[in-house]
């Protein structure tokens, strides 16, 4: 569960840096209802942080803070081995996402 949002243009982005900022290390993290990432490489080495869109309704039936949520439909497909992972924004617009050259419909 996100805790850090952010608001108004480009939040999804800032949204991932507010979090990024209060962990100091890599993650993910939902139900901001957004996607977004954020990178970040100095000394320590590499950082990333994500955040995973959400599957619910995005027209507005679903109750939220405001008129206008920038809400944004997706998920995350996290690949991993011992000592590494990658992660993939998969966007979901009108009922369907393409992924790794696959259309996607629900």
């Amino acid at each position: 569960h996100g805790t850090k949002l952010a608001s108004g243009l480009g939040a999804s982005g800032r949204t991932a840096f507010k979090e990024w900022i209060s962990y100091g290390m890599s993650g993910m993290s939902g139900h901001s209802h957004r996607l977004g990432d954020f990178f970040h490489r100095d000394r320590n080495g590499s950082h990333r942080w994500f955040e995973t869109g959400c599957t619910c309704e995005v027209s507005g039936s679903v109750p939220g803070s405001g008129s206008d949520q920038d809400w944004h439909q997706g998920c995350a497909v996290l690949t991993y081995t011992d000592d590494w992972f990658n992660v993939e924004l998969v966007y979901i617009q009108d009922g369907r996402a393409l992924w790794r050259d696959t259309v996607i419909e629900v």
